[in-house]
């Protein structure tokens, strides 16, 4: 996927049949998508370090995130820390409201 340097959108899932822990790092060359608008993910399991980690090299042309059905098997953090995380960790904020990314976040039963 790294050769689509032009992607604006991408949506990836999983299956969850396979629980074991996959580094989304490994399948998210972020960097190599410099005009990335829109990026998904769902059914996967993650840590939030590492989500964190590639939430930070995101271009400033992202405009919206899509988390679905996300599992954090190996964090005491979960959803709530995930959150606090962004918050602090993520340049987001400081932006101009025109440019500040949008985040939906789909759970079991709910929808943020």
């Amino acid at each position: 996927m790294s050769l689509a340097k032009e992607l604006t959108y991408i949506h990836l899932s999983t299956t969850f049949n396979d629980r074991s822990h996959s580094l989304i790092s490994e399948v998210l060359p972020i960097k190599e998508w410099p005009n990335l608008s829109h990026l998904a993910l769902s059914r996967f399991s993650v840590n939030t370090s590492e989500l964190i980690d590639i939430l930070k090299l995101a271009p400033s042309s992202l405009q919206s995130l899509d988390l679905e059905f996300i599992e954090f098997p190996f964090d005491e953090l979960c959803l709530t820390g995930l959150l606090e995380r962004m918050r602090e960790g993520l340049d987001w904020t400081e932006r101009d409201q025109p440019s500040k990314p949008t985040v939906a976040i789909a759970m079991k039963g709910h929808r943020i």
